[in-house]
């Protein structure tokens, strides 16, 4: 979730429908005090304010709208207008979003509303306004708002319903980036200097970039900074980066390409902005394709002459490389690829698929905690505060200093396995001498060696047995009855017929061993994310046969501590449960009958408007939390809502019943308590969907004739930029705060019930704490014990031997939203691919085998 300080946003968002009212959100109760205290520095500087006694909105519409990237054209264009148009009318100069919003600190005296003329164009005789490069700018004046109403809020002395808090927030965001925006390359939340800059590959260099927000917290109004990174295109020849990408060696290989490579070519560099080198000073256009016929080929359709035949004539340039593909800058104009230059500050948009690029945007993103507050502080410089004319003469200053406050670190809960607790140091615990909790039996089953041979990326048969040897002792000692001590080894070399070939072993286990069905296959694969989708939709959907697939670079080696952490997965397959979480919070659980529930939502990638949404529930079934069902279901594609979760709650108290009536003999038992994790839900719906899915659990009740439970339901965010630093002598080893740091002032709402838990030890980088925002509160649980419940539910993810970043049932539901694509025929379409329209996803979209719906089979 993103981050909920946008002045309130959940009091302002989009009415729901008419007859289900907006839900009223619990106010912030007295911060918590259990823990050790610690002084912690955050990634926030105070806005101090001290200027403009109005900030006035305009709207802004721009006719024709911009071609091509419209936003940086806007930009352009308003700059243009308070610049060079009617620099006298905009003094001081306005701030603006790049969209439809313009924000000055004062009142201009044009009034209400007025239309400006913008010339863009240097074509004589002019274009007429109203057409591209003589825009009509129309300025209409939304309303102004007193800023001292925003340090009122904070200081409680305003409702916190205030709408014109809002405007005054999203006018400051536009503000403080303002300067910065205008130098360097930015997107929607970050803007990138060049100063800390890398080479990558394929035309593109990482770059460090800065995130800023304005947020309210009690009794101040903060900046929060963070560094990000960005990728840019390089400046420079066109033609290197063709060479480049495509992996040639010689241009003369640029002629006539494969029509695969061209789509290739087009889909990586349509949009590129470039300028040729003919006619310097012209603007930069962008790439609308590539041709594989060559300059020499094209005609142009004024004259009859080829492109080449054209530059020799009116340039006199002989080019180099008449016959090499060329580039579309337009309908009617294509360039030979070495006029072109690529123009800088240009932001790679797409996503990094390339294993080899993503492992250096890791690298370079990776920034110890230390070297992430110096970062920041280093770059408040490259952010203009001091220097920005538009916060001058807003009144507005940034501390030079981030700040320090008290946080507290809460007691980690114990772990218990069969022998007794084990306590949690650091966020970590050892498996090696324990056994767990509930070690399940296997029986049958077998080993499916999909990389047999030998050599690298191979194994051979001895080597397959000795790992088999491994992970029996394994599963054994940590507590599994392993009854078939040899299983049956298959070499697999034609992956084609896979699903046949698995099904063919299966029977023969039947037949010979006199077995309703083999308990578990062990893959043995390389990797392939084809092979993986196509046995775990065989295994899950088709047959119900669990699955538990291992790296052929894994296994080779026959490592104990690789083979224990398989035996966690393999023993919550087959139904048993490693280890319970100890402490207040489990007996608040099992004190009465309560079911504590994960919920998620995925969406298709930025752009792809035929692909659905993805919902998933996970739901505990057992006093201690530890053992979950989870059902996943398609949408809507971009709907933030859980459209099904009534149906989904309906399902998982069905099995709730199920669990307790099989293993405690307790008959219709009935949920009287909800604890309820919800992950995924963006800043601009928050309200909507909390209210809606609140409402969804007490309806499934309804329909369930059941009494209504205490419901206490919270938001889990991930996606923010919040970043705690301890002093020296309080981190941990990799120089974050410690596992269990909690903040629940300084950086917290001013009204509403949140707080930040950092629940697991640093491995990497600079740890991101979670974000809780509480809904709904039937339960009456005060703030230490919802923050001890929060980080005990962070002890029990079942196949990890330390504490997650969030709690277990979100996280369970997040794997099973991940794994979606398995709940599709991957030989129909291409798992969906073909399809389109939310009804033909929703007819291939296949449930989990009953034999595995009351298994924890997505571990």
């Amino acid at each position: 979730m993103a981050s909920q300080y946008a002045a309130n946003p959940r009091q302002s968002m989009p009415a729901v429908a008419a007859q289900l009212p907006l839900i009223t959100f619990p106010p912030r109760p007295p911060p918590g005090r259990a823990g050790r205290r610690l002084t912690v520095t955050t990634n926030h500087f105070e806005l101090l304010w001290a200027g403009a006694s109005i900030l006035s909105h305009y709207h802004v519409e721009i006719d024709p709208v911009p071609s091509g990237d419209v936003a940086r054209r806007n930009y352009e264009i308003i700059d243009h207008l308070q610049t060079i148009t009617s620099p006298q009318t905009f003094h001081p100069r306005a701030s603006y979003d790049g969209k439809a919003n313009l924000y000055a600190p004062v009142e201009y005296v044009f009034g209400g509303e007025e239309k400006f003329h913008v010339l863009m164009s240097s074509k004589r005789p002019p274009p007429p306004p109203g057409t591209p490069g003589h825009f009509i700018v129309t300025l209409t004046l939304v309303n102004t708002a007193r800023p001292q109403l925003l340090m009122d809020y904070v200081q409680g002395g305003k409702a916190p319903s205030s709408t014109e808090v809002l405007q005054i927030m999203n006018c400051l965001n536009v503000i403080i980036r303002q300067a910065a925006i205008q130098r360097w390359p930015h997107n929607a939340r970050s803007f990138f200097t060049t100063a800390d800059m890398r080479p990558l590959a394929k035309g593109l260099n990482l770059v460090r970039g800065y995130f800023q927000s304005v947020r309210p917290t009690p009794g101040k109004i903060l900046v929060n900074v963070d560094i990000s990174t960005g990728i840019l295109w390089s400046e420079g020849p066109l033609l290197d980066v063709v060479m480049e990408f495509l992996g040639k060696r010689n241009i003369r290989d640029l002629e006539n390409l494969h029509d695969r490579e061209l789509g290739d070519l087009n889909r990586y560099l349509k949009n590129v902005r470039v300028r040729s080198t003919h006619k310097p000073g012209t603007r930069g256009k962008p790439i609308h394709k590539f041709d594989k016929l060559g300059s020499d080929k094209i005609i142009l359709e004024t004259d009859g002459r080829t492109i080449a035949q054209y530059f020799l004539d009116t340039y006199n340039i002989k080019l180099q490389y008449p016959n090499i593909c060329c580039a579309w800058v337009s309908r009617s104009a294509a360039l030979p690829l070495e006029v072109c230059m690529i123009e800088p500050g240009q932001l790679y948009k797409k996503k990094v698929n390339d294993p080899a690029m993503l492992r250096q945007v890791l690298d370079f993103s990776t920034r110890r905690p230390e070297q992430r507050i110096a970062t920041i502080v280093n770059g408040l410089g490259d952010m203009m505060y001091d220097t920005s004319d538009y916060m001058t003469k807003a009144g507005l200053r940034v501390g030079a200093q981030p700040i320090r406050f008290e946080a507290r670190q809460l007691r980690g809960a114990n772990v218990v396995y069969k022998a007794g607790a084990q306590e949690v140091q650091e966020g970590a615990w050892n498996l090696r001498g324990r056994q767990f909790v509930q070690g399940a039996t296997l029986r049958v089953w077998a080993i499916i060696n999909l990389c047999p041979g030998a050599g690298r990326g191979a194994m051979a048969r001895p080597q397959v047995q000795q790992f088999v040897q491994t992970l029996v002792r394994s599963m054994r000692d940590c507590g599994m009855r392993v009854e078939m001590e040899f299983p049956d080894i298959f070499d697999l070399v034609n992956t084609g017929r896979i699903e046949d070939e698995l099904l063919k072993i299966g029977k023969g286990l039947i037949d010979r061993l006199k077995v309703p069905h083999p308990d578990l296959f062990v893959i043995i694969t390389n990797g392939s994310a084809d092979l993986y989708t196509r046995v775990k939709h065989w295994g899950d959907i088709v047959t119900g046969t669990a699955t538990q697939h291992v790296r052929v670079d894994k296994v080779v080696k026959a490592n104990p501590q690789y083979c224990a952490n398989v035996a966690m997965k393999i023993n919550l397959k087959m139904s048993g449960r490693n280890h319970l979480p100890a402490g207040e919070a489990i007996k608040f659980i099992g004190a009465a009958p309560c079911m504590v529930m994960g919920a998620d939502t995925s969406h298709p990638g930025p752009g792809d408007t035929e692909k659905p949404s993805i919902s998933a529930l996970a739901a505990s079934l057992d006093e201690h939390a530890t053992v979950y069902v989870s059902t996943v279901r398609v949408q809507e594609g971009r709907l933030e809502i859980i459209a099904d979760l009534k149906e989904m709650v309906e399902w998982a108290v069905g099995k709730f019943q199920e669990y307790q009536a099989g293993v405690h003999k307790r008959m219709n038992i009935v949920p009287q308590r909800i604890i309820f994790y919800r992950d995924g839900v963006s800043e601009g719906q928050f309200a909507e969907v909390c209210t809606r899915e609140v409402q969804a659990i007490r309806d499934a009740f309804t329909a369930l004739k059941m009494r209504q439970p205490k419901i206490t339901f919270m938001v889990v965010g991930k996606r923010h930029h919040v970043r705690f630093f301890p002093e020296r002598q309080n981190a941990d080893r990799t120089g974050n705060a410690p596992a269990g740091l909690v903040v629940d002032t300084d950086v917290s709402h001013p009204y509403e019930w949140d707080f930040y838990l950092q629940s697991h030890a640093g491995l990497l980088g600079t740890s991101r704490p979670m974000h809780v925002s509480v809904v709904v509160d039937d339960n009456g649980l005060n703030a230490d014990q919802l923050q001890e419940l929060t980080f005990t539910l962070t002890h029990n993810f079942p196949r990890a031997t330390r504490t997650v970043s969030i709690p277990t049932p979100v996280y369970h539901a997040d794997l099973a939203c991940g794994r979606a694509n398995i709940h599709f025929d991957p030989h129909a379409n291409g798992s969906g691919s073909g399809m389109s329209g939310l009804a033909s996803y929703q007819q291939a979209f296949k449930q989990v085998h009953p034999k595995l719906a009351n298994r924890m089979f997505w571990m």
